[in-house]
């Protein structure tokens, strides 16, 4: 058997093409190296990804972008409780303002259109009623549409009131005007504030077993309405009565008389009377904290821009819209507002305010 030829050094032949490609490698990338070494520490900048590039020992971190447009940012003195109140109430007149946009649109018709529109018009609403503040405690409601399809009211910071010792010189005090013989409302506000406020009622409308159940609140109950002027005068009622002549006072009246020089909530349900409470009633100066209201317009008399106008007044003295729902599914014109004092907190009285 013939021997066999060796095979040719294929290995060595590869490791001597290998190395000398290498070489020729070096001999490229070397200056190439230098220069992008070069650029590199003089720009700060890398040439591929066009970015900071870091040192060594420094951990690669992402650039914050400045902004280039929207609100400047809350300083840093103002951070915090304060510098969050600020931010609530700018993003509240925010909103405020795009109401009246609508009115001033660059398209006629639609402009046109808004104007006309009432509280009959869900777009009306959409736009007028809208919360747009926060209740930054407790919210509850009672009774629950659970339990009863109408009636029920948002209130902010019950249980949070309780903590102010009662007779004290910072006791809460709660007003409701309007109560139809139904004091749910008044017993939900003596539960969440475990009887730590003030409540008094007044309703001069109140007959039959209605008038016996708030006599139960002894003095606490008035059989005076709220009203424009003191004196006597034709009020609705939304039943029997409607039309016929009761006694009025006005707030300042009804303050002074329980020597009261702030209300912490002020419920108002006297089917109309709002009206002239909110263009007649000095909201700048008012101590109040929280404004519980049933507004009525069920022939859609009041068209958006007398609405908005309106509000603006309640808006303008510091009030934002924290809740607003539907009376029922079919009293048109009737909704359930609530409404929040920006400086007010529960745990203490609404503070002075000095008129603007």
């Amino acid at each position: 058997m013939s021997p066999s030829k060796q095979d040719p050094p294929v290995a060595a032949s590869n490791g001597v093409c290998s190395m000398r490609a290498y070489c020729w490698g070096l001999l490229f990338w070397m200056p190439i190296q230098a220069l992008l070494t070069s650029f590199i520490f003089t720009s700060g900048r890398s040439p591929v990804l066009g970015s900071e590039s870091p040192s060594s020992t420094e951990i690669p971190r992402a650039k914050t972008p400045t902004p280039t447009r929207g609100p400047s940012p809350v300083p840093e003195a103002e951070e915090g409780e304060s510098g969050l109140i600020k931010k609530l109430e700018a993003n509240a007149q925010a909103k405020i303002a795009e109401r009246w946009a609508f009115l001033s649109s660059s398209v006629a018709y639609e402009a046109a259109n808004y104007k006309k529109l009432s509280l009959a018009s869900h777009v009306a609403v959409s736009l007028l009623v809208e919360p747009h503040y926060p209740c930054l405690w407790t919210l509850d409601k009672y009774p629950s549409a659970r339990q009863r399809h109408e009636g029920g009211k948002w209130t902010c910071g019950l249980p949070e009131m309780a903590s102010r010792a009662p007779g004290g010189p910072e006791e809460c005090v709660v007003y409701s005007v309007g109560s139809d013989g139904n004091d749910e409302f008044e017993k939900r506000v003596r539960s969440l504030t475990q009887q730590a406020c003030q409540i008094h009622i007044f309703d001069p409308t109140v007959s039959g077993r209605g008038l016996e159940r708030m006599k139960g609140w002894g003095s606490s109950f008035h059989t005076v309405g709220l009203g424009t002027v003191d004196g006597v005068v034709s009020l609705r009622t939304g039943g029997r009565r409607d039309g016929m002549s009761f006694p009025v006072q006005t707030l300042a009246t009804t303050m002074a008389k329980l020597h009261h020089s702030y209300i912490d909530v002020l419920k108002i349900d006297c089917e109309g009377c709002e009206w002239d409470l909110f263009t007649t009633l000095p909201w700048e100066t008012l101590r109040i904290g929280q404004l519980l209201i049933e507004i009525h317009d069920q022939q859609g008399a009041k068209k958006l821009p007398q609405l908005l106008e309106v509000f603006d007044r309640l808006h303008k003295a510091g009030f934002y819209i924290f809740s607003a729902e539907p009376v029922n599914s079919v009293a048109v014109g009737q909704y359930e507002i609530s409404l929040l004092h920006r400086d007010w907190q529960p745990m203490a009285p609404p503070p002075v305010k000095h008129a603007l």
